[in-house]
Formats: C-alpha cells, structure tokens, sequence
C-alpha cells in the first residue's frame, strides 16, 4: 500500500526525514469523512479541541457525536482522539489517524513490505 497521494508538498510531507504522507495541515482533512480534501475545512471547536468538517452537516456530527471525533489506531486498534492524531494520507486521499509518530512509522514499513 502506497502512502500519500496528488496533493502538494504543502498538505503532505515527503521531506527527507519526514514521516512519508503525514498531513501536515489537518484543516485540509474532513475529520467526518476521514477525507484528505484540497481546501480549508470548517473549523469546530469541541471542550478547547479544533476538528473540522467538510459542511453543516459534519459540523453538527463533530458537535454533537463523540464518534465523529476519535478513530482507532491502525496499528494498535486504541482510541486516538482526531484533533490530537497523527493524520497519514492513505493512496485513496483517505486520513489515516494515529496515536504516535511511531505507530504511523510502524504502519508505513509494514505497508512498504507488502508492495
């Protein structure tokens, strides 16, 4: 599975060094949709935490549905709060949320294993 995918370098990292398809401005991510988009989302502020979405509708999710704001770890299945992830961009443009920078590093080699 390849990581990261057409947006420019200002949306996902690909510096030597970097973490390869870290979304480095999360307010390009629908945290609804769990979509990596090419514009600004709506920000929400939720108990001090920014989350965003993509319209009216995913705003009053990210307010009103605790769902909407946590995902689990792909590599270690844990609740990781979305405001606070570690956001990798997936080859689809899907946001990929993470509890580390660690356990996003732990995924991208054992995807690169299996391509």
């Amino acid at each position: 599975m390849a990581i990261g995918g057409a947006l420019g370098a200002a949306v996902v990292s690909r510096l030597p060094g970097k973490l390869v398809g870290r979304v480095e401005d999360r307010s390009l991510v629908c945290m609804v949709n769990d979509k990596v988009l090419g514009r600004p989302q709506l920000p929400v502020v939720v108990s001090g935490k920014t989350y965003y979405g993509c319209c009216a509708g995913c705003v009053g999710r990210l307010n009103n549905d605790r769902k909407a704001r946590v995902a689990a770890d792909p590599v270690t299945g844990r609740d990781v709060d979305k405001s606070e992830a570690v956001i990798l961009e997936g080859e689809r443009g899907e946001a990929l949320y993470f509890e580390s920078e660690d356990t996003a590093r732990r995924y991208h080699e054992r995807a690169a294993v299996k391509s």
